[in-house]
């Protein structure tokens, strides 16, 4: 009998509690100002929750854009499939909306770990919204944001309800973005991969040591065009374009560690199970100032020049350009993070002191039929060409970084 009276005490705890989830009282994002005391307003269940995953740099792009890139971790905490309808960033002070993102939108920047397409999490699904916000001009972005999500989901009777969540205002960082040298010289440099792009390395926000990062964040994969435009001629890593380029040091620093030792992969037709566990391959990883480290991967069997504990200057030659690793043709892979792991730390923005802006590359899958298939590549004119300074390359654009 006392049992059965629990039981009953315990069902109507639940009932009463249900009862408030779906309430469109308890679901209010603002409290009445006739709520005192927070211990008497309505509880505020969210069932999706909405977090940010760092506070982005200001950066200024080759495009002339300042750019702001980060990411939104979305869970669904309840037991019903959420539909989401809209995404917008605010501006932390005031509120007023910065950018809206439709539910056509987020087809295209939300990723799901099931493979999902369509903007739908299933009951304790998570998911990653993937957000570029550029701006004209520097004095435009914002000091702080936030963010308002707002969707549909059943309550328990069945019935579909329009809600919303919010995230509190997180700061942007105001430290400007690292100042460094090129890591390559010459013409034809053709940056892909970057910030800018909605695959590669700006989708890998990984689960790495118990955490999410993302260490790729502002890596770009350097690529070059010869005098004819091509990038590969053949099927060997030889035969292509960028293979045996001299890699340099891109700032002063101390050698953090060398990994060398793996062979070149086949163009095209990579193997291995190394290329999990060590992705960069032959690579060199440098620590500069202030706690960030500069990586260089993929680099050319036997022609890495420095060792652990060595002291660089910037401009020192490092390297050649190879293809090991987790490597699908002859490239240099180059990002700064916060930490030494490869990919365990948080990408951090950098710009290049100088370089010159001389074309883009307006179809980025024709480029990469035209090497897959040992063809010259066309480019465009690109706006705003000429000289650059302090700017991160955007991708797909084409750069000469002269010879120092």
């Amino acid at each position: 009998m006392a049992l059965n009276i629990l039981r009953m005490k315990l069902l109507l705890l639940v009932l009463i509690a249900s009862s408030a989830f779906f309430s469109r009282n308890a679901l209010a994002t603002v409290l009445p100002n006739s709520y005192s005391n927070v211990a008497e307003a309505p509880v505020r269940w969210t069932p999706l929750l909405v977090k940010q995953s760092v506070s982005p740099q200001l950066f200024q792009g080759s495009d002339s854009k300042y750019n702001l890139v980060y990411e939104l971790l979305l869970t669904n905490a309840s037991k019903h499939p959420i539909s989401l309808n809209e995404v917008e960033v605010l501006n932390g002070a005031d509120g007023s909306q910065i950018k809206s993102f439709s539910a056509k939108d987020l087809r295209a920047f939300l990723f799901q770990y099931d493979g999902a397409k369509m903007p739908v999490l299933k009951a304790g699904a998570n998911a990653i919204f993937y957000i570029n916000l550029f701006f004209d001009k520097e004095a435009d972005a914002p000091a702080s944001l936030a963010h308002r999500v707002r969707y549909s989901t059943k309550n328990l009777i069945g019935k579909t309800e329009s809600q919303l969540s919010e995230s509190s205002a997180l700061p942007v960082d105001s430290k400007p973005p690292l100042l460094i040298g090129a890591p390559l010289r010459g013409a034809k440099w053709a940056a892909l991969g970057g910030y800018s792009g909605v695959v590669g390395h700006r989708r890998t926000l990984l689960s790495v040591d118990n955490k999410l990062v993302s260490a790729q964040r502002y890596a770009i994969d350097w690529c070059r065009l010869d005098n004819e435009n091509y990038s590969s001629r053949g099927k060997k890593c030889e035969d292509s374009s960028a293979y045996g380029q001299d890699v340099y040091a891109v700032a002063d620093g101390t050698v953090y560690a060398v990994k060398e030792g793996f062979g070149n992969q086949q163009p095209g037709k990579i193997s291995g199970e190394d290329r999990f566990a060590f992705p960069a391959g032959n690579s060199i990883t440098v620590q500069l100032a202030d706690g960030f480290y500069a990586m260089y991967a993929h680099l050319k069997p036997g022609s890495i020049r420095v060792k652990k504990g060595d002291k660089l200057q910037k401009g020192q030659l490092l390297a050649q350009v190879g293809n090991s690793g987790n490597s699908t043709g002859p490239h240099l892979h180059f990002h700064i993070t916060d930490g030494p792991a490869v990919l365990g730390s948080n990408g951090v923005p950098y710009v290049f002191e100088n370089f010159s802006l001389i074309g883009e590359l307006p179809d980025l899958t024709k480029f990469f039929e035209a090497d897959d298939k040992g063809k010259p590549c066309s480019f465009a004119k690109a706006q705003g060409e000429g000289q650059k300074q302090r700017q991160l390359v955007r991708e797909g654009h084409l750069v000469d970084f002269g010879n120092h």
